[in-house]
């Protein structure tokens, strides 16, 4: 277990290493870190907007997506951290973060959140899916350089993010189908 822990700690320490060597660069990480979780869930409401499919099938998708992120991250997450009391990466070691969070680091909230939104648009449309695979991606990248995640709170959180959008699309959407289909 040494030896994972060990990786863990050295790649957040690279990664880290990153933050406080330009203001524009920090500017940007906070940016990433913080109000990509604003944008994202914008971004997706307007292309689901903008998008040919009926009106249904809108309301099926963005209650599997939706659903998906908030039932990891408010369920979940929360359960999980009631056990592992795991502290923020800037709590343990001499570094002055970008910002700060209050709450224990694993798994990260924020990475299964935007992973289970994420995986859970991947299965309805593989091209937005990617994209927005890509932006959780860099958003918890940019969490771990900011000092508040290991890069083990990031895979956790992203692994779990998955199994719960993988479970909701495939026991939950067709129940949100039914639902958009009768009461929509």
């Amino acid at each position: 277990m040494n030896f994972f822990s060990g990786i863990d700690v050295s790649a957040f320490i690279l990664l880290n290493s990153l933050s406080g060597r330009s203001p524009l660069l920090d500017t940007f990480i906070v940016f990433t870190a913080e109000s990509l979780t604003y944008i994202l869930p914008t971004i997706f409401i307007v292309l689901l907007y903008l998008a040919t499919h009926s009106y249904r099938d809108k309301i099926h998708m963005a209650g599997t997506v939706f659903f998906s992120g908030f039932f990891v991250q408010s369920g979940i997450t929360e359960f999980i951290r009631l056990y592992f009391h795991r502290l923020r990466p800037y709590l343990v070691y001499d570094i002055d973060p970008l910002f700060y969070e209050d709450s224990f680091s694993f798994p990260s909230a924020h990475s299964a959140f935007f992973f289970a939104f994420a995986f859970a648009i991947y299965h309805y449309n593989k091209k937005w899916g990617v994209w927005f695979l890509s932006a959780a991606t860099l958003m918890t990248i940019a969490r771990i350089i900011s000092g508040v995640h290991y890069p083990s709170d990031i895979i956790a959180g992203m692994l779990v993010g998955l199994a719960v959008a993988y479970l909701t699309f495939k026991y939950l959407g067709p129940t949100f189908k039914k639902i958009a289909y009768r009461f929509v």
